[in-house]
């Protein structure tokens, strides 16, 4: 278990205000802020591996011709 205590009134008072938008109380809305967060940060490591091999020449990017020529999909 994990407990925040926010000390910003201003942020206090939003996050109230987007609960009560969302139908949420402010203990989910935090939750689901933070998985995303989580989530986001997740796929920007992936994106900077990806970033790295292409840099490195482990990998490279298909233009859409080349992969509908690949997969035989060109019409």
């Amino acid at each position: 278990m994990l407990a925040v205590k926010i000390n910003d009134p201003w942020l206090e008072e939003h996050l109230a205000a987007v609960a009560r938008e969302q139908g949420k109380s402010r203990t989910a809305l935090v939750r689901d802020l933070v998985a995303d967060y989580l989530e986001d940060l997740e796929d920007y490591a992936e994106c900077e591996r990806r970033m790295a091999d292409l840099k490195a020449g482990r990998s490279r990017v298909y233009t859409s011709e080349e992969v509908e020529r690949e997969l035989d999909l060109a019409h």
